[in-house]
């Protein structure tokens, strides 16, 4: 297969894939908050941050680094070598998921009186069991991205909200139950999922050689410093983002989680309507040795992305009253959070372009400090944002921890491409050579919205 019918193929699975899964995912959306009071849908936040922060004993960041060294030795034709980091890999996730499962499992109640809630036992037990079924879920997600299985790799996730809506109509709908319905709905849907897909994940192991089991038990050689970073840098933000909702919980209430989960959720598909960072992603690793291109099309980025999400903002802050006050009339409290939380869609729109710099120049150290700093302003600022502006801190707390982002990565960016300036004078004025650049960046953009658009 060429790598232009290989990359069309991918897009097109991609794109099919996303719109659908958008689809699903805002009927289970709508349905989780019609049917759960703001309460309810604050307490399982809550008892889903716990899964999620123990979820880090997987190492989830080492998934990344797995699949680029497998494809890596895949293009070398190094079968074998391809074959026991595939199965190391596998091995060590297997075991820290059964440690996992039995720590949460059996400690189900000391963990709840210990988050302040015995209540929250029952439906912590019922959740462990997603750490059961991760190693078949990564395994089939890793050997459909090294052998380029775009159906698999695109449409996994979208199999997965599908079998949720069905699971939400059934026990929450239906059967009326809850919380518990809602977290049983979560671990059905990854446990069908990983069921449907089996045939496949297992037509793709058999291509894998056969590697002695006696090789399973150097998995810890897998923690090479490149994979280590990546660890961090994924450990570091799963900790923070979890912890901003317990500070959130101690000082204003499970309700206040909530609203803010909701507000949160609204920021996130404003932002997924930005293309920037995607289309960035596979172009600048080609002008790594063309540092003066390089500068002139990160430069034109920001400048597009800014125009783009200052559009975004105002069109959001003008409907999402009416939006909310008809879709999810119980939320309407969220709705100052929501219109303060829209203001950092400007500066998490140029950080992720600063982001995918990081990726193309493989500074994974470099953006662990980045998180690092961005996890400290958060818990910083939170508790006295929230002090003083009430409920309305929470999306204070955000913008600020947003721009603070953007601005050290731009200081970061900076020390590996000093040519590049993002100034007042600098942001208001283009050559030719930026216009180019601008043009190229926006007609990428362009054809990837109307490859949405029509699917």
């Amino acid at each position: 297969m060429s790598v232009v019918h290989a990359v069309g193929r991918g897009m097109a699975w991609n794109t099919a894939a996303t719109v659908t899964g958008k689809f699903v995912m805002l009927a289970n959306i709508f349905l989780t908050l019609h049917y759960l009071t703001v309460y309810e849908y604050g307490f399982t936040e809550l008892v889903m941050s716990v899964i999620s922060m123990m979820g880090i004993v997987l190492l989830p960041g080492l998934t990344s680094t797995v699949v680029s060294d497998m494809s890596v030795e895949r293009g070398r034709e190094e079968h074998m070598r391809m074959s026991l980091i595939f199965h190391q890999h596998f091995f060590l996730n297997v075991i820290l998921g059964l440690t996992a499962w039995a720590v949460l499992f059996f400690g189900s109640q000391p963990v709840a009186e210990l988050a302040g809630n015995p209540y929250a036992a029952q439906f912590l037990k019922l959740a462990s069991f997603i750490f059961l079924i991760g190693p078949l879920r990564q395994a089939t997600q890793v050997l459909s991205t090294v052998y380029m299985r775009f159906f698999e790799q695109s449409f996994y996730v979208v199999f997965e909200e599908l079998f949720k809506l069905a699971c939400i109509l059934v026990f929450i709908v239906w059967q009326g139950m809850g919380i518990k319905g809602l977290v049983l709905s979560i671990v059905l849907s990854q446990f069908l999922a990983v069921l449907s897909f089996m045939p496949r994940t297992l037509s793709a192991y058999a291509r894998l050689p056969h590697v002695p089991l006696a090789e399973y038990f150097h998995a810890w050689k897998l923690l090479e410093p490149h994979r280590l970073w990546s660890i961090g840098t994924s450990h570091v933000g799963t900790i923070a983002t979890n912890a901003r909702l317990w500070i959130i919980k101690a000082m204003l209430g499970t309700e206040a989680v909530g609203l803010f989960a909701f507000a949160m959720g609204m920021l996130s598909h404003v932002s997924s309507i930005v293309l920037l960072s995607t289309v960035l992603t596979p172009v600048l690793p080609r002008y790594i040795d063309k540092r003066d291109q390089l500068v002139r099309i990160v430069k034109a980025s920001v400048k597009v992305q800014l125009i783009v999400s200052a559009f975004l903002t105002a069109a959001a802050v003008a409907g999402s009253s009416l939006f909310v006050q008809t879709v999810f009339p119980k939320y309407m409290p969220a709705l100052p959070i929501i219109y303060i939380l829209l203001l950092s869609v400007i500066a998490n729109g140029v950080a992720t372009i600063f982001t995918t710099v990081f990726a193309a120049h493989k500074l994974q150290r470099s953006l662990l400090g980045s998180v690092l700093f961005k996890s400290l302003v958060m818990l910083v600022v939170l508790p006295p944002s929230i002090l003083m502006f009430g409920i309305v801190g929470m999306g204070v707390e955000v913008v600020v921890t947003s721009f603070a982002n953007a601005g050290e990565r731009y200081r970061r960016v900076k020390k590996f491409l000093p040519e590049l300036s993002l100034g007042p004078t600098s942001l208001f004025k283009t050559d030719a050579y930026e216009r180019q650049a601008m043009q190229m960046v926006t007609r990428q953009a362009r054809s990837r919205l109307k490859a949405v658009l029509r699917f």
